[in-house]
């Protein structure tokens, strides 16, 4: 805690909101939603 520039980024919090924000990973979870020839069969 003595260097006051590592101190003023970290509780800006500036690098790190942007790299835990849940941005590119709810790109992930939702899949790609099931293609209309797999449903025509099975109807």
């Amino acid at each position: 805690m003595g260097n006051g520039k590592t101190s003023s980024t970290a509780s800006s919090g500036i690098r790190a909101p942007p790299v835990s924000r849940p941005a590119p990973v709810r790109a992930a979870p939702p899949p790609p939603p099931p293609p209309p020839a797999a449903r025509a069969p099975v109807a």
